[in-house]
C-alpha cells in the first residue's frame, strides 16, 4: 500500500474523512481522499479486518481462510502481507508506527500493522488499545465491545478489563460494567489499576441506584490513590446533600494539588454546596476562584446564582445573560433571568 494517486491526474492525495459507511454493519469504513492537484475525491471502502486476530484469519477482511485463500477477498496470506507492505514492520516500536499510520489516514495498513503485531504478542496492551480508540473514533460501538471481550480471551493483560467495562458503562449496560470490573479485581487483586477498576464500579454503582456500593467503592478508590482527585468528585456529587462530608472531601481533594480543571470542577461543586445552604458569600468566593482557573460556564452561571443569593440582581441578571451568550439552550440560566427580570430573583435563590 504506497502511495496513494488520483485516478485522473495522477497526482498524490491525501485523507481527508474517515467515516462509516451508511447503512452498514460494523464490518468496514470508507476513506475519503483528495487530490492534492486537481481536487477530486474518491472513496476507498475499506474492510474492517479481524477484530481479533488469529492464525488463520484474513488480515483484510477477518474470515476464516481455506486453504490459505480467503473466500471474501481471494487473498492469501502471502498477498495480504504483500498488500499491506507488513514486510518492513519497524520492530522496536510496531505500534507507534501504526499510531502514526492511523494521524496519516493510513487507517487499513494500520490495522494490519496492529493485527500482525498482535498475532505474536497479544499481551501488547498498547496495541489492543490503540485499536479500540479507533474503533471509539469510528462510532463502532458493538465492534469495539466485541474486540475487547476477545481480547481478554486471546491473551490481552487483565487491565483491558477495564476498557471494557467502560465500554458497557458508555452504552447503559451498568450490571455488566460492574461485573468487568470485579473480574479485573479477581484477576488482579494488587494490580496498578485495582483505584480505577473500583472507582468505575462505584460510578456504574451509582447509575443503578446502589448508593451504599458506590460509596464504599469510591472510599476504598481515594484509600488507595488519595492522589487522584476524580475519585474525590465522584464521591462528593454522591453525598451532596450531606454539605459537611461533601465540603470536608472538597478540602481534602484540594489538599492533593489538582490540575486547574479538577480544581475549578471541585470549587464548583463548592459554590453548589454553599449555595444551596443560602450561604451566598462563600457561594460567590467558590465561584469565583473556579471562573478564575477556567472561565467556565458552569462557574459563571454559580457565580450569577451567588449574587442573586446576596441580593445583587443586576450584577446577578449580567452573568446569567452572559452564559446565555455561550450556551443559548442553557435552561437553568434561562430560567434565572426570567426570575430576575420578573423580580423574583431572591425568591428563587433564597435570601442570604
Amino acid at each position: 500500500m504506497g502511495p496513494v494517486k488520483c485516478q485522473s491526474c495522477r497526482s498524490l492525495c491525501e485523507v481527508t474523512r474517515i467515516a462509516p459507511l451508511a447503512d452498514e454493519a460494523e464490518t468496514a469504513f470508507g476513506v475519503t481522499w483528495r487530490c492534492a492537484s486537481c481536487a477530486e475525491e474518491f472513496i476507498d471502502i475499506c474492510p474492517l479486518g479481524p477484530l481479533v486476530p488469529g492464525p488463520g484469519l484474513c488480515l483484510n477482511c477477518g474470515v476464516s481462510l481455506v486453504d490459505d485463500c480467503c473466500m471474501d477477498c481471494g487473498m492469501s496470506a502471502g498477498d495480504a502481507e504483500l498488500f499491506f507492505g507488513l514486510w518492513d514492520i519497524p520492530e522496536n516500536d510496531p505500534v507507534g508506527y501504526a499510531v502514526n499510520l492511523l494521524n496519516l489516514g493510513r487507517a487499513r495498513r494500520a490495522l494490519a500493522v496492529l493485527n500482525t503485531h498482535l498475532l505474536s504478542a497479544p499481551e501488547d496492551a498498547d496495541a489492543w488499545m490503540a485499536k479500540s480508540e479507533f474503533l471509539r473514533q469510528l462510532g463502532f460501538a458493538d465492534a469495539r465491545l466485541q474486540m475487547l471481550r476477545g481480547a481478554t480471551a486471546a491473551g490481552a493483560p487483565a487491565a483491558l478489563l477495564i476498557s471494557c467495562g467502560i465500554a458497557l458503562f458508555e452504552r447503559g449496560q451498568f450490571e455488566e460494567a460492574m461485573q468487568a470490573y470485579r473480574d479485573y479485581l479477581d484477576r488482579e487483586p494488587s494490580g496498578e489499576w485495582r483505584a480505577v477498576a473500583m472507582g468505575n464500579l462505584g460510578n456504574a454503582a451509582k447509575s443503578l441506584d446502589r448508593f451504599e456500593l458506590a460509596e464504599t467503592m469510591y472510599q476504598r478508590a481515594i484509600d488507595l490513590a488519595p492522589s487522584e482527585t476524580a475519585f474525590y468528585l465522584n464521591y462528593i456529587r454522591l453525598v451532596r446533600e450531606d454539605a459537611v462530608l461533601a465540603l470536608e472531601l472538597i478540602e481534602g481533594a484540594l489538599e492533593q494539588h489538582p490540575t486547574p480543571e479538577m480544581r475549578s470542577l471541585l470549587l464548583e461543586e463548592k459554590s453548589f454546596i454553599y449555595a444551596e445552604q443560602q450561604n451566598g458569600l462563600q457561594a460567590l468566593a467558590a465561584a469565583e476562584a473556579a471562573f478564575l482557573l477556567s472561565s467556565s460556564i458552569t462557574a459563571r452561571y454559580l457565580k450569577g446564582r451567588a449574587l442573586a443569593l446576596l441580593g445583587r440582581l443586576d450584577e446577578a441578571r449580567q452573568e446569567m445573560n452572559a452564559v446565555l451568550a455561550n450556551d443559548p439552550g442553557n435552561v437553568d440560566a434561562a430560567r434565572a433571568i426570567k426570575m430576575l427580570t420578573d423580580g423574583l430573583g431572591k425568591g428563587l435563590f433564597g435570601a442570604n
